[in-house]
This record gives C-alpha cells, structure tokens and sequence, in this order.
C-alpha cells in the first residue's frame, strides 16, 4: 500500500466522506449471453428492470407493401406501410420454452396473458387471411399463451405471425406482446414482445444482408433478484452466476489496483462500503496499512471486522459513526486477525504508547465476534 503526494490532504477527501450521496442511484450494465443472446440489467431504488434479447435471424420473414398509404386516412392508430410474415416456428422454438420456463419455475396455474397477436391463416405468404386477439375479445374470451400454443400445434393452416401493432412514436413493429403479471412475491411482471426495430434496420442490412430483424424481448420488472427469479433465469438457459462473477471480480480488481496506488481512493472506498466507520477510524486503519504496507484485500478484512465492532457500538449506544472513535490497539488486533486470515505474517508496528496486552484483549473480543 503506498502514498502518493497530497493523498494527505484530509479537508480534500473528508468532502467525499461526506457525500454519502455519492453512492450510485442506479445500476446498468450489459451483458452479451451468445452470438444472438443478450441483456441489460437496470436497477434502480424500489426494483428492477432486466431486459433480455434474443434476434431471431433464423426465421424467415417476408415483406411486402401494405395497404397503409390508403388505409392510414381512416384509422386512429396508423398501420406501418410494409406487411410483415414470419415464420411460425418461433412459437414452437422460442415462446414455447419462455412459457414452459414460466410453469416450470411458478406452477402450472401460472398462464401468461395474451396482450396483441395477428396469426396469418391459409396455405402460403399468397394465399392467406389474419386472425388476432381481438377477434376472442369480441366473444369476452381472454386469450392465453399456452391457449394460443395449443391452437397453433393442433392446424397446420397457420402459416405465420404477422405485424399487429405499429408504435410510429418509438419506431416499433410489434408482432406479439404477452404479459405474466404478479408470479411470485418479488417480482412484478414478466412481459414478452416479438418486434421490429425501424431504427436498426440499418445494422440489420449492414451485418445480414437483410432488410429488416426480428427480436424476442423477454422484460422482467422486480424487486431484485430473487431465487424464483434466478431459477426462471436458468430455466430459460441464462447463467444469471457467470455473469455476476465476471462483473463483480472485475470491479474487485478494478478497486484494488486504485485503492493500493491512492490512500485518498482506499479512503474513499472504506468510508463509503463500511458506513459505521468515522472519520478518524478511517483514516487510522489507512495510515497503519500504509506504514506496514498491507494490501488491499488485508485491509478489506480488517475493515469488515472493524465495523462490524463499530456498528455493536451503534447500537448500544445510539451514537454516530464520528463518536468514540477505534482505538489504535483495536485496529491492530484486527490487522493481525486479518494477516493470519489470510495466511500473511508481518509484524505490525505499535507506538510505544499501545499496549501489547491491549491488543491481546481486543484480539480475543474480535474472534468470539
């Protein structure tokens, strides 16, 4: 652990102290499963909102003008001007498993609503009629995905799934929307698209030499990340622990690479992960890692346990984080627990004033903690 010039500059990094505030009001990140698998996780106070992808370049899908340039002067809500037909395979290869995963993890009972579905009936991309949810609607039938699942195994005249919903605002084509809401404490709604992006059809004639793509959106809004929520994860072949390790090593290393090069950044980083720790409790534990050289991960141990004693204290008494600081001989002792944690001997240096009997009675207190 080493000083760089100015890290003892106190008034400069007991600001950040300060700024508890600092502390991220959200988190995004995103992460690449396969070569056409991926997600992005965004949590924010109160929950969670994991959207995973999955392009569906595969699956045929056929194009041709629509009747929007004449149709469009009498409707409300415009139609897009290209007809969309895809293959129904994705049904039986990508929904059914979405909606097998969601049995699987929450119970049979468990069925997903349908929101918006246009199925094409007849023999071929030219001979063929739509039907979609509405037409069950009308009937006060509320129409469901494994309703829908069934329907589709049982005739072979559907020979597809076609463009429903034209969202002109976002630039969306929307072939299917389904929604699961409240299935299990925790977890708010699971909801599914299947849509077309105007804005990336760019990307999509750049890189498959087709005009437009298709992706299955799976939108999950919950609390966090239950063990319900991780085991439909895994239902649905998303290895929710790799993408966690990958993340959190990389921030661990991250962190310790700053920490050990600044005594301002391994403050920071203390005062901020261990909220029972004051000023001055801070800033002794960073000037006996510095003195006798510990590392960073040595100095994270001694933290946890310094805080853990801290927050005791708290408790008892009431007090804040800046009341009757550590003693030097505590932090000691905790040094020393955490170098024979780790398997690290090193003599830590004492001031004359401490006692080592001090530090023994400390030590004992921290190990029966």
């Amino acid at each position: 652990m080493s000083e760089r010039t100015g890290t003892n500059n106190n008034r400069f990094w007991k600001k950040r102290l300060n700024k508890r505030t600092r502390k991220k009001d959200h988190e995004k990140f995103h992460a690449s499963i396969d070569k056409d698998t991926s997600l992005t996780l965004y949590r924010r106070e109160g929950g969670l909102y994991l959207i995973i992808k999955k392009e569906l370049v595969e699956y045929d899908l056929t194009i041709k003008p629509s009747e929007a340039p004449v149709i469009n002067q009498y409707l409300k809500v415009p139609d897009p001007f290209e007809s969309m037909l895809a293959d129904i395979k994705i049904f039986e290869n990508e929904i059914e498993p979405l909606n097998l995963g969601v049995q699987t993890t929450f119970g049979e009972s468990k069925d997903i609503n349908l929101i918006s579905v246009k199925l094409a009936i007849g023999s071929g991309e030219d001979d063929y009629v739509t039907i979609d949810e509405s037409d069950l609607f009308a009937m006060d039938v509320e129409p469901t995905m494994t309703g829908l699942l069934d329907f589709i195994q049982a005739n072979d005249s559907i020979i597809g799934i076609c463009d429903r919903i034209f969202d002109h605002e976002k630039g969306n084509i929307v072939l299917l929307e389904a929604k699961l809401r409240d299935p299990h404490i925790g977890i708010s709604s699971i909801e599914f698209k299947i849509l077309s992006s105007l804005h990336q059809r760019g990307l999509y004639l750049q890189k498959n030499m087709r005009y437009a793509g298709l992706q299955l959106y799976t939108i999950i809004k919950a609390e966090s990340l239950t063990p319900e929520l991780l085991s439909y994860l895994k239902a649905i072949d998303i290895d929710w622990e790799i993408v966690f390790l990958r993340r959190d090593l990389a921030i661990g290393d991250w962190l310790e690479v700053e920490c050990e090069k600044s005594s301002i950044s391994l403050k920071g980083y203390l005062a901020s992960k261990y909220e029972s720790l004051g000023f001055f409790d801070v800033n002794n534990i960073t000037r006996i890692a510095i003195v006798n050289q510990l590392s960073f991960k040595i100095v994270v141990r001694m933290s946890e346990l310094l805080n853990r004693v801290k927050f005791n204290k708290e408790e008892l008494t009431g007090g804040s984080p800046d009341q009757d600081p550590l003693k030097k001989a505590e932090i000691i002792a905790a040094a020393n627990l955490a170098c024979a944690y780790h398997g690290i001997k090193v003599d830590i240096k004492i001031d004359k004033e401490i006692d080592p009997l001090e530090i023994q009675r400390f030590e004992e207190e921290l190990i029966r903690l």
